[in-house]
């Protein structure tokens, strides 16, 4: 919408930003060695239409896991609600993917969710040749903490407070 702009500086917005990893994969990747890569180049193949059919952006591929976000660069005032429906269509997806590797006699992977809603900055970081469109912040750290502590609680996706106000009464 805005060609004039070659970077986006940072605002302060409130979003939703979603962290996954893939539990057992790096089981499954010393299994497969180079085959590794096709394998999760299928599985992000089939994960990234999703994000994007509710209106998240693809921020990162952080290993076996991704982080994407809602609410920018296109304003969202249903950020969160579009994030929980994302992550639950993609746990959906699990299934089949894991059918598959059954199949191929490999073992199922399990998808870990950190999912935070709250005031963020938002912008291009990096240097004048390298940069890369972002959240930053205190809520972006806690979802990435609230993905690793399901290793603790032994569940599959939290929630902060916030994202779960804006949620309401939409999912139990």
């Amino acid at each position: 919408d805005h060609p004039d702009q070659v970077r986006l500086d940072g605002q302060v917005r409130e979003l939703t930003v979603v962290f996954t990893d893939l539990a057992g994969f790096t089981t499954l990747s010393e299994r497969l060695q180079e085959r590794t890569v096709p394998l999760l180049n299928d599985y992000m193949g089939r994960m990234v239409p999703i994000i994007r059919k509710h209106n998240g952006y693809v921020n990162k591929f952080l290993g076996y896991g991704m982080m994407f976000f809602y609410g920018a660069p296109q304003e969202n005032t249903y950020h969160a609600s579009d994030a929980v429906t994302t992550v639950l269509e993609m746990r959906a997806l699990m299934l089949e993917f894991n059918r598959e590797l059954a199949a191929g006699g490999l073992p199922e992977v399990l998808m870990r969710v950190g999912i935070s809603s709250g005031e963020m900055v938002v912008g291009d970081a990096g240097s004048a040749d390298a940069s890369d469109y972002t959240v930053l912040g205190d809520m972006v750290n806690l979802a990435s903490r609230l993905e690793s502590a399901n290793k603790v609680t032994g569940t599959k996706i939290m929630i902060n407070d916030r994202a779960a106000q804006l949620v309401g009464e939409l999912f139990l």
